[in-house]
């Protein structure tokens, strides 16, 4: 399991279901692998943000790519890593048994090829 913790504001390139095609090609060479959009939000949108990832959800219609929400207002507002341990535009890769394998911070919100090929490297040591 790849968890990815996206920018996620207004307008960003992962609100943009047109703007996933390159995880769809990580996940076609990667038949194994399911990514998880990692949501952590203020109460104050955490209605507004789950309807929003319905929506991109339904969009991308991809049977791998899944989401999860957590609302905490301390955590939403702290990109250090101080309080909250979820960096934005930080992946994590699990093994099967929930082990971090691999972690890294993408350099843009969305993977470059080099960044996909080097997950996809990661994910083949799994193997």
């Amino acid at each position: 399991m790849l968890l990815w913790f996206p920018l996620w504001f207004d307008g960003a390139a992962a609100w943009k279901p047109e703007q996933w095609q390159g995880w769809r090609d990580l996940l076609a060479r990667c038949p194994d692998l399911h990514l998880v959009g990692v949501v952590v939000t203020p109460s104050a949108y955490a209605s507004s943000n789950r309807r929003d990832l319905q929506q991109l959800y339904r969009a991308l219609q991809h049977p791998r790519i899944g989401f999860w929400m957590m609302v905490s207002d301390e955590w939403a507002n702290d990109d250090t890593g101080v309080r909250n341990p979820l960096i934005q535009k930080q992946v994590i890769l699990l093994d099967s048994r929930g082990i971090i394998r691999y972690r890294g911070i993408l350099r843009r919100s969305m993977p470059s090829e080099a960044e996909r090929q080097q997950l996809e490297a990661e994910y083949r040591k799994l193997g």
